[in-house]
C-alpha cells in the first residue's frame, strides 16, 4: 500500500535514497571527495559512502605511494600493501619470503659481473658410502660420529620424492653437516647470516615417530653442534617429549636460545620445513608444510653454520629406517654482488 505522508517523500538534492524504518525513506549523503564509492555495512544498517574493501572488489587503502608496486595484504582480504621503496634505476624487484614485502635489489651480473646468488641443494639419488665418514662424494657431507649413519632409501621413494637416504640404527647420534674433511677433524661453516635474503627448505619422512623408548630429538635446518642441542643456528626441533610432539622452532646465538612451540604436531609422514633469514640477518621466518609461523627475531647467530641434520638418541636404540632425508635446497640472494 503506497505511504501517503508527504514527510516521507521528501529527498535531499544529490542524495541516495534507501529504504529507513517502516518502510519510509532514508536519505544518504555523498561524500565530499569525488570518486568514492557507496559501501555496504550489511543488512542492518545503511550503507555509506567509503573506501571499498579488497572483499568487495577494492583496495582497502585511500592512498598508494607514487610510483610504488602495489602487494596483497597481510591476509587474503587485507588492504594492498605499497612495498617500500621505489628503488633505483637498474635494480631488481626481489623475492624476501613468503611473509614480507618484496624490495628492489641490485641485479646480478653487474659492473665486473658479480654473481648474486649461492645456491646449494642435494636429493640424494647418489651416494658414496665410506667407513670413516658417512655420506661422501668429495666429501661434501661429514658424519661426525664415524661411521656410515645413513643408508640409500629404496622403500619411500616415489615419483614426486625421487632421491632418498635414511638412519642407520642409533642410540646416540646420527647426521649430515654440509662441509667436512677426510680426517673427521671439524666441521666446515661456509655460511655467516647477514649477506642477504637465504631460503632454506628440508623435505623429510617421519616413518617411526619418538616415543619413550626408544626417544630420539630430531633437529635440522643451519647449524654448528653435532650431539646436542646447537650452539649456533636456526632450526626445527622435534621429540615426543618436547612441546607434546609438535614442531619447535628455534634459533641460538652462543648457546643461549630462543624457543617457539608451534601447535603443528609431527606425523608420520612427509614434511617440509623451510625457514627465511631476511637480508640483515634480524628475523627467521619459518614455514611447516607451507604454515607460516610467528617470526623470531631474537639470538639469530653471526657466526658462521652449515646446512645440517642431526638425531640423537636420548633413551633406547632407534631403529634403522625410522626417518628418511629427500632433499634440502638453499637459496641466497647476496645483498651486496660479488
Amino acid at each position: 500500500m503506497p505511504v501517503n505522508n508527504s514527510a516521507d517523500h521528501q529527498v535531499t538534492q544529490y542524495n541516495i535514497i534507501t529504504g529507513g524504518a517502516s518502510n519510509t525513506l532514508n536519505n544518504v549523503a555523498p561524500s565530499a571527495t569525488s570518486g568514492v564509492p557507496i559501501i555496504s555495512q550489511g543488512a542492518s544498517s545503511q550503507p555509506i559512502f567509503g573506501t571499498a574493501l579488497v572483499a568487495g572488489g577494492g583496495t582497502g587503502n585511500t592512498s598508494a605511494t607514487a610510483y610504488a608496486v602495489l602487494c596483497g595484504g597481510t591476509t587474503s582480504t587485507g588492504a594492498y600493501q605499497s612495498i617500500a621503496s621505489v628503488g633505483t634505476t637498474g635494480q631488481v624487484l626481489t623475492s624476501n619470503g613468503a611473509s614480507a614485502l618484496p624490495t628492489f635489489q641490485a641485479a646480478g651480473g653487474g659492473s665486473g659481473g658479480g654473481s648474486t646468488s649461492l645456491i646449494l641443494y642435494d636429493d640424494f639419488t647418489s651416494i658414496w658410502k665410506s667407513s670413516t665418514s658417512g655420506l661422501s662424494g668429495a666429501y661434501p657431507y661429514y658424519c661426525p660420529q664415524g661411521s656410515p649413519s645413513f643408508n640409500p632409501d629404496s622403500t619411500n621413494i616415489t615419483s614426486g620424492h625421487p632421491g632418498m637416504i635414511t638412519n642407520a640404527s642409533f642410540s646416540s647420534d646420527v647426521s649430515v653437516f654440509l662441509g667436512g674433511n677426510i680426517t673427521q677433524s671439524g666441521i666446515y661453516m661456509p655460511i655467516i647470516l647477514g649477506g642477504g635474503v637465504l631460503t632454506l627448505n628440508w623435505i623429510i619422512k617421519i616413518i617411526t615417530l619418538s616415543i619413550s623408548s626408544p626417544r630420539y630429538v630430531l633437529r635440522c635446518g643451519l647449524g654448528d653442534t653435532f650431539d646436542a642441542d646447537q650452539v649456533n643456528g636456526v632450526y626445527f626441533e622435534y621429540s615426543d617429549n618436547i612441546n607434546s610432539g609438535n614442531w619447535n622452532i628455534k634459533t641460538a646465538s652462543s648457546s643461549t636460545r630462543t624457543t617457539t612451540n608451534t601447535s603443528v604436531s609431527v606425523t608420520a609422514a612427509f614434511h617440509n620445513l623451510q625457514l627465511v633469514v631476511n637480508a640483515a640477518a634480524s628475523s627467521v621466518t619459518f614455514s611447516i608444510d607451507g604454515v607460516s609461523q610467528t617470526p623470531i627475531t631474537t639470538n639469530i647467530p653471526t657466526t658462521a653454520v652449515t646446512v645440517f641434520l642431526d638425531a640423537v638418541g636420548v633413551t633406547g636404540t632407534t631403529a634403522a629406517g625410522s626417518f628418511s632425508i629427500d632433499a634440502f635446497y638453499l637459496n641466497q640472494t647476496l645483498t651486496t654482488p660479488r
